[in-house]
């Protein structure tokens, strides 16, 4: 997070705290009312005020037209509250956080609860939802310890209630009391509806302002909390579901959801934490905000530089690659090699950086084809051994057969997921769509058909190259995909025994072999029924596995061929660094025993002087010797006789002999100066004969040592031209270590046309033999996938099951997508690690506590998003999240409404890079894709400079439109409606008219948006008017992950109340994505000195030229 943030506590300890706090926070979301729109019509909303008629009673509501074949239906959102209330009651309850600066104060109405009525105004008892917001509110601000009590489930209060009978469902939110409370009141609702319709007296407003009011009373909120005001909302529905009850459908995220998805799955992770079931993903997910890894690697410093050059060498890339006419580029390359380094054999966490037109998109097809790639290894190895004997258990009341997978083939099932539906549909509709791969894709495939193109085209309803993926999550999605990929029969076929008679009816006979001669193509089957047309020797498997397994061998070994060779090229600059450094040592060798054979010659003449000196010297103490001999002989002889010694009273023999002594003594010390002579002379002659004989041998080891040198230098020579050769030959795939960083980044090292056309067709290949395996195994898919059609309907089975389920769909469509707020119901039986691969999209528009169940299912998380574009809305106010945050004692790096998904990511990750990031301080972000390919100058620049300081690296020529320049035209207003400028809208009219008009620019190529809802709306009206795409209208949010042509921004801004323009100002997220959208023009329309003096907008203010507008037409 923020690089300056300090305090943060470890997280191994807190993560149950964490956990808790998300779990606390996600209860107490209050959901706003429907806002009034009472003249619509086809889907009014009124706001019925004390003593006002409910829909079914008013004249005016029933004189809406309706056509005979649709009735009404309501869904009564029932005892408004004021948010800004609630608010400050949980705020003086639990008390304010110093960390809370935000004095903005929650506005709007929330609700009790919702519950839907029929055309005849009778309540449909499942349909009833109970606010969870005011709930967990009333047991908080109710009971002195109030968030204590909720963490253990709160306090059960059902006075005067039924018991509830089994079939009644329960909401499941891990609060007991809750749960408890909404079942005990729905029996109610059953009961007193019953009474209703014997009466034929329909439920009047005093009783639902009863109802209400007991509900709050149930609910221990305070008193006058909750108003008399309802709102009321109709819709019109075929007569067929006008009575049905949705009380058990799979809702969807939308604004009208009164609880939260997640409550329950965070109360089951907090609960394994605590049992240390908890896999390395989400411990690190958990953890990594508290930690800062001191190992991180910024890959646009030096060092990262060299790391990322490592890690795009040929060993480190998956064996399988997306087909497509252009490799990846350098930052893309690095991501999936890391990623695939680092996951492929262990579970962990991957966070990769996308900035807006980086390819996020193009990188996860790669991943998607490395995985696949592995799993058809496997598949190949084992063939018939995939699957163990077969297995029978009861699901409720029927009995289900399936064959438990070898454990091999488990972890590879892969999951798209994100916090919007936008982002799951681009995943789910763009990997099997033709567009996807490139024209001569499926000619490379054993099989014209390729990997199921044809079913693929029919359940995608657009044209399909493959059955790469499918749409899940909510319940419609599942059975929509299950009914046309695997239920689907041909025309007049209503099971598999219900088959045309081909021997009693030559038509009929003619039918069926037309539908077995080209599957898919004329009867429009499923898969299930084509499976069975196997097993019944009506159809043979399209491609035989024999042939498959050869074919994908081959494809294995041709891969590895090209693979091996840049392996050896790519050894070839350390093979030069290697031959440098031996011939200099060499060469230092060599210098050395030449000074050595130097010093000896130069020492030879002093040695000589020396023992010449030395003989001199003993010469002369001979010399000395034998005149002292002499003497001494001379001394013996004048010895003193008998008389002088008389005479001299002895004294001239004491002389005598004091007089010998001293010769004697010079006798021996010219003998022992003639020995120590002749002994140092002794080692100087043998130090000469050692210097002048020892230079033949260093004459010896010199010519050694010079030969191996010209021997390395030859060495150093071949290496080098052999690299050189390598690089000619390899041309602009040779890593280019010293380049700029904008041709670094535009390379793609190492991936020539050959190995990325073996790459590719490795995982051609691969599917093939996916295809090839299904059909030579058809009763054992029936099997396993008729089980993992009862786990998509929701049925309960155990784990083991559920994993069987899972891998069996993934073996058959290796995609399967779902937004976060399924993943509770649809993975409900799936525990720690039980999803392959989990790829979480639009990771920055998630709150981080969506994500964690998601992330503790799988063994492997890639998470792909940018920080810098929407972020996630939390819609709880900002003093009741810091009162939890203080009662839980959780650092702000946890709160939602200060991260995300993608930000929690990013921190554990030792790869990447810093970004700016909030309060003027540096946010780490992972591997960072940097190569922009979606938007011409000026906007490029302007998205670059205000969110990415530069990471950016244009990777797009310049479009040749000849549409006016980008600019901005100034339109200054002193009054406006809410936030919607009139004249703003004047001017963007007249623009819309000049581009149709003079330009010939087609409605698709165009967006019209505005940071504003109110604006919006306006815009929306006007796209209509003037044949525009109202779905390619609205606010900036609503753009995320599409892009235009051209971009119109109407900014907006009330004149008077500057609060909303700063808002908008707030951070460079919203004008980011705004001006990313577009890929060749973008028009700005507003206030230029109001807008061009805040954040960011005086970038843009600098980058735009001024314009003026066109005239009326």
């Amino acid at each position: 997070m923020a690089e300056q943030q300090q305090g943060r506590q470890p997280a191994i300890s807190q993560a149950p705290r964490i956990l808790g706090f998300w779990r606390a926070v996600e209860a107490c979301v209050p959901q706003k009312a429907e806002k009034a729109n009472p003249s619509h019509l086809t889907e009014p909303v009124y706001r019925l005020r004390a003593d006002e008629s409910l829909p079914w009673f008013d004249p005016k509501h029933r004189a809406k037209r309706i056509a005979p074949r649709l009735a009404w239906r309501y869904t009564l959102q029932a005892g408004l509250y004021e948010i800004e209330r609630f608010a400050a009651l949980l705020e003086v309850k639990v008390g304010s956080h110093e960390d809370v600066f935000d004095e903005r104060r929650p506005s709007g109405q929330g609700r009790l609860f919702d519950l839907a009525f029929d055309e005849d105004g009778y309540p449909l008892p499942q349909s009833f939802v109970l606010s969870l917001a005011c709930w967990a509110a009333g047991q908080i601000l109710h009971y002195p310890d109030g968030i204590a009590v909720l963490e253990e489930g709160g306090r059960i209060v059902t006075a005067g209630l039924p018991e509830a009978n089994p079939e009644i469902p329960s909401p499941n939110s891990g609060y007991a009391g809750f749960d408890m409370l909404v079942r005990r009141l729905m029996q109610w609702l059953v009961g007193a509806t019953a009474a209703a319709r014997e009466k034929k007296a329909p439920p009047t407003r005093a009783w639902l302002d009863a109802l209400s009011g007991r509900i709050a009373a149930l609910c221990l909120l305070p008193e006058g909390m909750i108003s008399s005001t309802h709102a009321a909302k109709c819709v019109q529905v075929k007569r067929a579901d006008a009575t049905g009850d949705q009380g058990t459908s799979d809702p969807q995220p939308g604004d009208d959801l009164l609880n939260s998805f997640f409550v329950g799955d965070l109360n089951a992770l907090r609960r394994a934490w605590v049992d240390g079931n908890v896999g390395k993903g989400l411990a690190e997910y958990i953890q990594a905000a508290a930690k800062v890894d001191p190992a991180r690697v910024d890959l646009r410093e030096a060092h990262g530089v060299a790391t990322a050059f490592a890690a795009l060498n040929p060993p480190a890339f998956p064996a399988g690659s997306w087909p497509s006419d252009h490799p990846l580029a350098f930052s893309q390359q690095l991501a999936v090699n890391e990623l695939w380094r680092q996951l492929e054999a262990k579970p962990g966490i991957f966070a990769i950086n996308g900035p807006p037109g980086t390819g996020k998109t193009t990188l996860l097809r790669d991943v998607v084809a490395a995985v696949v790639t592995a799993r058809a290894a496997h598949l190949a190895r084992l063939g018939g051994q995939a699957f163990a004997g077969r297995t029978t258990k009861k699901l409720g009341e029927f009995w289900c057969n399936y064959r438990p997978l070898h454990a091999d083939l488990s972890g590879f099932a892969i999951v798209v997921a994100s916090a919007n539906n936008g982002a799951v549909e681009n995943i789910s509709l763009e990997l099997p769509g033709v567009k996807a791969v490139p024209a001569d894709a499926a000619g490379r495939s054993a099989h014209p058909d390729g990997y199921y193109q044809c079913l693929a085209g029919n359940v995608l309803g657009n044209a399909a190259w493959g059955l790469l993926a499918a749409r899940m999550g909510s319940k419609a999605n599942r059975g929509a995909f299950m009914n046309s990929f695997w239920w689907k029969n041909p025309p007049g076929v209503y099971s598999r025994k219900n088959q045309p008679d081909a021997q009693d009816d030559p038509t009929q006979a003619a039918l069926l072999a037309r539908w077995d001669a080209n599957p898919f193509v004329e009867g429009g089957e499923g898969l299930r029924y084509h499976l069975s047309r196997i097993i019944d020797g009506g159809r043979k498997p399209v491609i035989g596995w024999a042939q498959a397994v050869a074919r994908f061998e081959q494809a294995q070994e041709a891969e590895r061929q090209c693979r091996s060779v840049l392996e050896a090229n790519a050894k070839l600059p350390e093979a030069v660094v290697k031959a440098r450094a031996q011939a200099e040592e060499l060469e230092r060798g060599a210098r050395a025993i030449e000074v050595e054979l130097a010093a000896r010659q130069a020492a030879l003449p002093t040695l000589r002087e020396c023992v010449d000196d030395l003989q001199a010297r003993m010469a002369g103490a001979l010399k000395q010797c034998a005149a002292a001999q002499a003497e001494l002989a001379s001394h013996d002889r004048a010895r003193p006789g008998l008389l002088i010694w008389l005479s001299t009273w002895g004294r001239s023999h004491r002389d005598w002999w004091n007089r010998r002594s001293q010769i004697d003594a010079q006798v021996r010390q010219s003998r022992a100066d003639h020995d120590a002579l002749a002994a140092e002379c002794k080692k100087a002659k043998a130090a000469h004969q050692d210097a002048a004989g020892g230079d033949e041998k260093l004459r010896t080891a010199l010519r050694q040592k010079q030969v191996a040198h010209q021997e390395a230098l030859d060495r150093l020579d071949a290496a080098r031209h052999a690299c050189l050769q390598a690089m000619q030959r390899l041309g602009a795939y040779w890593p280019q270590s010293s380049a700029d960083d904008a041709a670094r980044e535009l390379s793609s090292p190492w991936s020539t046309p050959a190995w990325r056309r073996a790459r590719q067709d490795l995982f051609l290949a691969g599917l093939d033999v996916h295809r090839a395996f299904i059909e030579s195994h058809p009763q054992e898919i029936i099997d396993n996938l008729g089980l993992a059609s009862n786990w998509l309907q929701g049925k309960g089975m155990p784990e083991d099951m559920a994993r069987v389920a899972l891998g069996s769909l993934a073996l058959v469509v290796p995609v399967i997508s779902t937004t976060f707020a399924s993943i509770p119901r649809m993975f409900h039986s799936l525990g720690r690690e039980s999803i392959g691969w989990l790829l979480i999209d639009e990771a920055g528009q998630a709150l981080p506590q969506q994500a964690a169940g998601a992330i503790w299912r799988s063994a492997r998380t890639v998470v792909v998003s940018d920080p810098n574009q929407l972020e996630p809305v939390l819609g709880m106010p900002a003093a009741v999240e810091g009162a939890l945050a203080r009662h839980y004692e959780v650092p702000r790096d946890w709160w939602p409404s200060f991260t995300s998904a993608q930000c929690l990511s990013d921190q554990s990750m030792s790869m990447g890079t810093w970004l700016p990031g909030k309060e003027n301080g540096k946010v780490w972000v992972g591997s960072p894709l940097r190569v922009h390919r979606r938007c011409d100058d000026p906007m490029f620049s302007i998205s670059n400079d205000i969110a990415y300081d530069g990471l950016m690296v244009q990777g797009k020529s310049p479009s040749a439109h000849s549409w006016p320049h980008c600019h901005w035209i100034d339109v200054r207003a002193q009054t406006s409606v809410g936030n919607w400028v009139p004249e703003e809208g004047e001017a963007a009219r007249k623009l819309l008219r000049s581009l149709q008009a003079e330009h010939q620019v087609a409605p698709k190529d165009i967006f019209l948006i505005s940071p504003f809802k109110d604006a919006a709306t306006q815009l929306r009206a006007m796209a209509r008017m003037l044949g525009l795409d109202p779905a390619k209208t609205g606010t900036v949010h609503t753009t995320q992950g599409k892009e235009a042509e051209i971009v119109i921004l109407v900014l907006g801004g009330n004149p008077q109340r500057p609060g909303a323009k700063d808002w908008a100002a707030q951070s460079p997220n919203l004008l980011n994505v705004a001006v990313s959208r577009a890929k060749a023009r973008l028009y700005v329309i507003g206030d230029r000195a109001a807008w061009g003096q805040r954040p960011y907008f005086r970038v843009l203010d600098q980058r735009l030229g001024i314009g003026s507008e066109p005239p009326s037409h």
